[in-house]
This record gives structure tokens, C-alpha cells and sequence, in this order.
């Protein structure tokens, strides 16, 4: 034990106490409260723990924990519904069809929608490619590339944007109606990863350090908007401007299209690994289905013609809309 020289006490066994804070604990010191920092965390992160000591009282504040508790998954409706979703398909133009197509039928991240290049479509096979692009500043989440079956309703709402010849394949709507051009012109993967690469080499130069990771996605974003590929943004404008021209009551948002997919893939009794492969999500820790499931394109196919045959109202809309506009020469009404 210390002991503090000017509390009168001698001996050469006593040594005044040391103030300085830098001065370093000991490994029991530091064994002890690493172990009362452990039991601190694990009672506070358990609402209502197991073999709670007498007088325990959580330390953690309640407006972190929440005062009511999670409801979990209940019984609900998707956020959308296919009826909702027609009506909006019925005020689209044929920018905002194609565009929105593929959202309305896979329901993918809106970011993803501008990572899409001309060349990802693989006209032999009738499949659309998601890929993840490291090379050029863009990864997927979960890194899991993913195709989409290009059916009669797809293809016929992409026609306007199969016919570009290379470069992204959903562009800007300045660009599609030729108001704009693009710096980037006609870009192929390899000039985009050419490009971002350079940027990065000029920025790091310029700043004289590495760039964070935030700082990179934003290299990568200037350089695909280079090449006129649409953006989150883009997505969300042309489906609120659709909503509005409906008058629905509820403004949905990409997010609440893919929750309706996945709730009808779930309602269609499609296989999970199928449904994990055509919404990109990541294969969860000590699951033995990506690892033993192969999702072949004949698979791929049967299962999204059960899923179209039970999201026919929005099916059929698609295709209405897609003769309409070709009847009309492809105006907006």
C-alpha cells in the first residue's frame, strides 16, 4: 500500500503516492478492470438479465435503450402495394419506366441501378448482371454480384436504354433525352477504373495522404457521374414525381419497393437462396446454404414466372404502359 510521506510516517518501506497520470498500471491493475468493464457492458446490455444482483440498477441512459420493446416482425402488410404501384407505372413517361422497371420488379438498392453498364447485359442469355466493381470504386453490399432474368416486361421497358451501345446503361434524364452529354463518353469498365485510379492518384497527391474510405466513394461517385449514370437521387425523384401525378396518401420510397419484393418472394414461397441471389444479400455467419445451393438460370427463370404470375397487376401495368408509349411515340401523358 502507498503511503504519503507528509502523513508523518517514515521507513524505507514507504514511498510517498504518485500522482503522475501517465504512469503505467500494473497487469493485475489492468486484468481487474478489463473484468468490471465486462460485467458492466454485458448487464447493461441485457434489458432484463439472468441472476440480477441485488440493488442492480442498468447504468446505461433509457433514451439509449428505448422504453418500449422491440416489436420484432409482426404481422403487417408490405409497405406498398402492387394496385399502389400500377397507378404509379400508369403517369410514367418512358425515362421514368425504364428507370424505375427494374426497381418496381427486383427491387435493388437505387445505388446499384447507376452501376449497371450496357456491356452487363448478356443478350445470348437474356440476363442482366450486378456486378460488384472494386476496380472503379464500387462494391456492392455484401460484395455479391447478382442477375436478373431480363423477361418480356423487362425487356420491353429497357428498350429505350438497351439500344445505347456502351457506357452505363441507366444515364441521366438530361443525358437520355440528349440535353446533356456525358465527359465520360461511351465509357467502358476499363476507362472507368482507369479514371477513378488516376483521381485517386491526383487526390492523394494533392492532399498528401491516403484518403479515408468515405473520401474514395466520393472519387468513385464524381467519376461514374462522368459518365452519366444516375444516382440515389435520380431513382427517388422519378418515383416521387410518378406518386405525385397519382395522388397517393403515402410517398413510397425505394426502400419500401424492395421490402414489398422481398415480402412477396417470401409469400411466393420462392427458395431462400434464390431470393438471397436476385435481392443481393449477404449469406449470414455459419449459414451452409451458400455453400451447398447453386442457382442455376433455368432456376432463376422458373421462380421469377411464379413471382410475376402473383404480381400480375403490376405486370401487366408495365406492359400497358410500355404499348402505350410506343402508340404515343414515347411522351409522357
Amino acid at each position: 500500500m502507498l503511503l504519503n510521506k507528509r502523513a508523518g510516517t517514515t521507513g524505507s518501506a514507504e514511498r510517498p503516492v504518485c500522482r503522475d497520470p501517465q504512469r503505467l498500471l500494473s497487469a493485475a491493475t489492468k486484468r481487474e478492470i478489463r473484468q468490471r468493464l465486462r460485467d458492466l457492458f454485458e448487464y447493461a446490455r441485457l434489458r432484463t438479465p439472468p441472476l440480477v444482483p441485488a440493488g442492480f440498477r442498468n447504468p446505461m441512459s433509457q433514451s439509449l435503450i428505448g422504453g418500449k420493446p422491440r416489436a420484432g416482425n409482426a404481422v403487417s402488410d408490405p409497405p406498398v402495394s402492387d394496385g399502389e404501384l400500377a397507378a404509379i407505372v400508369g403517369e410514367l413517361d418512358a425515362y421514368a419506366l425504364g428507370l424505375l422497371a427494374p426497381l418496381l420488379l427486383y427491387g435493388p438498392r437505387p445505388s446499384e441501378l447507376g452501376r449497371i453498364l450496357r456491356a452487363d447485359y448478356d443478350e445470348s442469355t437474356d440476363f442482366l448482371r450486378v456486378l460488384s466493381r472494386p476496380e472503379s470504386g464500387y462494391r456492392t453490399k455484401g460484395r455479391c454480384d447478382k442477375a436478373w432474368p431480363v423477361t418480356d416486361t423487362l425487356a420491353a421497358c429497357l428498350g429505350p436504354f438497351l439500344g445505347r451501345s456502351s457506357g452505363p446503361l441507366l444515364v441521366k434524364r438530361k443525358i437520355f433525352e440528349g440535353k446533356a452529354a456525358p465527359t465520360l463518353r461511351a465509357a467502358t469498365e476499363a476507362e472507368l477504373a482507369s479514371a477513378f485510379q488516376a483521381d485517386v492518384a491526383e487526390t492523394e497527391r494533392r492532399l498528401g495522404r491516403a484518403l479515408s474510405k468515405i473520401e474514395t466513394d466520393a472519387v468513385s461517385k464524381r467519376v461514374w457521374a462522368g459518365a452519366g449514370a444516375v444516382d440515389a437521387r435520380c431513382v427517388l425523384r422519378e418515383l416521387q414525381r410518378g406518386a405525385a401525378r397519382t395522388g397517393l396518401s403515402r410517398m413510397p420510397t425505394p426502400k419500401d419497393l424492395r421490402h414489398a419484393m422481398e415480402s412477396h418472394c417470401e409469400a411466393a414461397r420462392l427458395s431462400p437462396g434464390v431470393i438471397r441471389f436476385l435481392l443481393g444479400h449477404a449469406p449470414t455467419r455459419g449459414d451452409a446454404l451458400p455453400s451447398y445451393n447453386h442457382t442455376g438460370r433455368e432456376m432463376l427463370r422458373e421462380q421469377v414466372a411464379i413471382l410475376e404470375e402473383r404480381r400480375r397487376v403490376l405486370v401487366e401495368a408495365l406492359l400497358t404502359r410500355t404499348r402505350d408509349l410506343c402508340s404515343r411515340g414515347g411522351s409522357a401523358t
